[in-house]
């Protein structure tokens, strides 16, 4: 069994948001996981997770705002089959992460 190193209590509201179908607000839970995430990293794991952990930031940052004021641009120019095609491929990009790191999220 994995031990976990890292444990983001901010999880418990992004299991809330997902369960309750809010596109918006998971993408952004997501980024306030990983910045927390990158807060409790040591130096040593820094250098394996920090890029990862940036990239998906990089990646995100927008998103809500489009699914808010611009949910067509989702399925039209990202080639998404809907908004929660594309908020389950974030999910899936951060939970992979955090195994990577070995990062427990709260349930």
């Amino acid at each position: 069994m994995a031990k976990w190193i890292y444990k983001l209590e901010e999880g418990l509201k992004l299991r809330e948001l997902t369960f309750a179908s809010k596109e918006a607000e998971t993408i952004e839970q997501i980024e306030v996981c990983c910045r927390s995430l990158l807060k409790q990293l040591t130096n040593k794991d820094k250098e394996y997770h920090e890029d990862k952990i940036e990239d998906l930031l990089n990646l995100i940052a927008g998103e809500a705002e489009t699914i808010r004021n611009n949910p067509d641009k989702i399925t039209k120019e990202w080639d998404f089959k809907d908004i929660e095609e594309l908020v389950n491929s974030r999910l899936s990009e951060f939970y992979d992460i955090c195994d990577d790191c070995r990062c427990w999220v709260q349930m």
